[in-house]
């Protein structure tokens, strides 16, 4: 972190001998840069920018980077007002490297609102174009969030997809064993919504190894929640409460759908 420090102060040092449009510029890129790795500090940055002195072009880049750390720092982009911006601008503009980027986070803002249609609209053109683009990772994020959407008017298309995200993010040379657990979960609950239960305890059983790889135990608690779920419908009730218990003991948050969950078991 201190070395991440460093890296912001002499950039924005270097800001104080370069033109005023250059400035902002500059910080918006630095922002992008971070956005990966210290969102929070990604927003610092934004929130020194005077969005005033941007131009169209820029203000819309600065609406979506700002997104992007807010997503990242663990917030839920349940508010358009910023994302709207860059939106209105990229919506048209395919060929932008940031076009699908922006398709996918107004996706799942629209999905988080239970915007169905627009919603999957926005995510299947995030997904298609980052696939143009090469950019593998959006494409995953897409498809993933896509699924879920797809989830209750079709199932089986949600399978499909769920399961195209869970194969590519697995071949990425930078995947995690986290994000890859996530994907398979992914997998597990279109599954189950789909009405393949044999098939689904089987995902599930795969899923949590995965998570047991991460070491941590909020995906770890999930992943047994997924199973409880799975063992309930399929009337092992006694298996069910067992790994519902294992969710609770593994969540540090006092999760009360899944507190609800044991209570209806028993």
């Amino acid at each position: 972190m201190n070395n991440k420090i460093i890296i912001i102060l002499s950039v924005l040092t270097a800001f104080l001998v370069t033109g005023c449009k250059e400035t902002h510029n500059r910080a918006i890129d630095l922002a992008y840069h971070l956005t990966a790795t210290a969102p929070d500090s990604a927003l610092s940055v934004l929130n020194g920018v005077d969005q005033a002195k941007l131009g169209k072009a820029e203000m819309a880049r600065y609406a979506l980077v700002y997104t992007i750390a807010q997503d990242k720092s663990g917030q839920d982009v349940d508010n358009d007002s910023l994302l709207r911006t860059a939106y209105t601008y990229y919506n048209n503009r395919e060929q932008d490297s940031l076009y699908s980027k922006c398709e996918y986070y107004m996706g799942k803002y629209y999905m988080l609102n239970d915007s169905t249609e627009q919603a999957n609209d926005c995510l299947q053109k995030a997904a298609d174009v980052a696939e143009k683009q090469g950019d593998k990772y959006t494409q995953c994020l897409a498809l993933e969030k896509l699924s879920k959407v797809l989830g209750n008017s079709n199932p089986r298309a949600a399978v499909l997809v769920a399961r195209k995200a869970d194969r590519i993010y697995s071949g990425l040379p930078n995947a995690t064993n986290i994000n890859k657990a996530y994907f398979r979960l992914q997998v597990t609950d279109a599954l189950l919504l789909a009405d393949s239960l044999d098939l689904t305890e089987e995902e599930c059983v795969a899923a949590i190894k995965l998570t047991k790889l991460t070491g941590d135990s909020i995906c770890i608690s999930d992943a047994y929640q997924d199973m409880a779920s799975i063992l309930s419908q399929k009337k092992d009730y006694k298996g069910s409460l067992w790994c519902s218990r294992q969710s609770c003991e593994l969540s540090n948050n006092n999760d009360v759908s899944k507190l609800w969950f044991i209570r209806q078991i028993v």
